[in-house]
């Protein structure tokens, strides 16, 4: 006997591409299940996509609830369940429900989260280093 899928819609976890726009589909029915509205979309990874839409990232889940709101003019993708993100023109830290967890102060921020934990950021035209706390692990210098 196989095994009974319970789930009512086979979500594509790839995007498709409609009229230039991009949304998501009933892999058996074919029939749009997430609307046609993004500029840009990424496939599904644990759960969320990244989209953008009016030039603005933000992640959608499988019923296409916004989850985190196109805010984000920058959004790396989630690593160890967090993103790094720009919004009016500074750098910060989110959860995947989109809590700050570092605030956004950075004019500049660049970061793996998956093998180090640790962010190069600029504030105040001098770089250094936090960890995904927002702890400082290298002091501000020229």
């Amino acid at each position: 006997m196989g095994k009974e899928n319970k789930r009512q819609n086979q979500l594509s976890p790839w995007p498709q591409r409609k009229d230039g726009l991009w949304g998501f589909i009933d892999e058996a029915s074919g029939n749009e299940v997430i609307p046609f509205i993004y500029q840009y979309a990424e496939p599904f990874d644990d759960g969320l996509a990244r989209v953008q839409k009016d030039g603005l990232y933000g992640w959608v889940d499988e019923t296409g609830k916004e989850v985190v709101p196109c805010i984000y003019s920058y959004a790396d993708s989630f690593s160890n369940g967090l993103a790094l993100v720009k919004k009016e023109d500074l750098f910060g830290v989110i959860d995947k429900t989109g809590k700050v967890v570092v605030p956004f102060i950075y004019q500049d921020a660049e970061g793996d989260f998956f093998f180090n934990d640790l962010i190069v950021v600029k504030k105040d035209d001098l770089y250094g280093v936090i960890d995904i706390t927002g702890k400082i692990v290298v002091p501000f210098v020229c």
